[in-house]
């Protein structure tokens, strides 16, 4: 029988290797998983990555019981397949961060200028619907 893995709130580099492969096992993008553990996905994100050193004791015995798999069977079942076809886990870990900058900035901008946040809006729309217009005008030549 595999030897329980003691979590004490620290984030060690073997502890966040657990969490990430554990995570990527039962196909969970960052947001369910944060989400089952009462958590925001940037924090989930920011635990497994190594930006933050460690946690509130109110996560600790959740999070020993995600890495030790006692929640694995709850999990597949709460979030059935298609587990791998979850576009937020197939985005890579800069799509994430950037997101959260945007989500960030935007927050602060549109707080104190509400103009501010609603040009930051139509801009990233604007540059969406390029890259969208650029990609489908090269598939058509394709």
């Amino acid at each position: 029988m595999k030897e329980r893995i003691e979590f004490d709130g620290t984030f060690t580099q073997e502890i966040r290797d657990i969490m990430r492969m554990k995570r990527l096992k039962l196909g969970l993008s960052f947001h369910r998983a944060a989400g089952y553990m009462g958590v925001n996905w940037s924090t989930f994100r920011k635990w497994e990555n190594g930006t933050t050193k460690d946690c509130d004791v109110c996560y600790r015995p959740r999070i020993e019981k995600f890495i030790n798999g006692d929640y694995d069977e709850q999990l597949i079942e709460t979030f059935e397949f298609p587990r791998y076809d979850d576009i937020a886990s197939r985005m890579s870990d800069r799509i994430h961060t950037v997101m959260e900058n945007f989500s960030n900035a935007y927050a602060i901008c549109n707080r104190e200028n509400s103009q501010i946040g609603e040009e930051m809006l139509e801009k990233v729309d604007e540059v969406t619907h390029q890259a969208l217009e650029a990609y489908l005008k090269e598939k058509r030549k394709n």
